[in-house]
């Protein structure tokens, strides 16, 4: 692993779905939804929204790259054809917001050092029982992912991905981001098509 530098900020994104603030590893928390009145077999193409011409950036980042693939790979792996304009339109969008989380948890005070619990009894009665609380800020990351009826312009299919951000990147970030889509595509209504990789 190697330190973040500010020329690697869209990496952090990748690490931080990744990575807890503990630095153990663990899957991002999933969060989808559907459109229940629509038949999604009837879909058999799709292309994406521009997001530098919505987002109005002046180019593509290596972090958008990463993701797009991985959203085609995951549509091709279910039979999907990508072309010019699509009958499903694909969005995503990533975002990073602070978060506070406060924890309590009960606080005994031994008294002496502790020694009664050498002696293997505890205070009874509530005698010096209390709690301790603590506060700590994280920085939360999110990667969602839209997919639009172009036709009717209509939403029908959302996922996201969402974990906390850490201080460090994985050497393979384009690996990271494609499993973090693949996860979130898993979700998707239409199954991967036998022998597509």
């Amino acid at each position: 692993m190697r330190s973040l530098s500010l020329k690697q900020t869209a990496a952090m994104f990748a690490m931080c779905l990744s990575v807890l603030v503990t630095g153990c590893s663990t899957s991002p928390k999933i969060l989808t939804h559907q459109a229940n009145d629509v038949d999604f077999t009837q879909y058999q193409t799709f292309s994406f929204y521009d997001p530098i011409a919505d987002n109005k950036k002046e180019y593509s980042t290596l972090l958008d790259q990463y993701i797009r693939s991985g959203i085609a790979k995951e549509l091709k792996k279910r039979g999907f054809q990508e072309v010019k304009e699509g009958a499903i339109k694909v969005s995503f969008n990533v975002h990073k917001s602070e978060r506070i989380q406060s924890t309590t948890v009960p606080a005994t005070y031994g008294g002496y050092y502790g020694y009664r619990g050498v002696y293997g009894y505890n205070m009874s009665y509530g005698m010096n029982q209390g709690s301790e609380t603590s506060i700590s800020q994280y920085t939360e990351g999110t990667l969602n992912i839209d997919i639009v009826d172009r036709v009717q312009k209509q939403l029908i299919w959302e996922g996201a991905a969402i974990g906390r951000l850490n201080n460090e990147i994985p050497d393979n970030v384009e690996k990271v981001v494609h499993q973090i889509v693949a996860n979130i595509m898993a979700e998707y209504p239409i199954a991967v098509v036998s022998g597509k990789k």
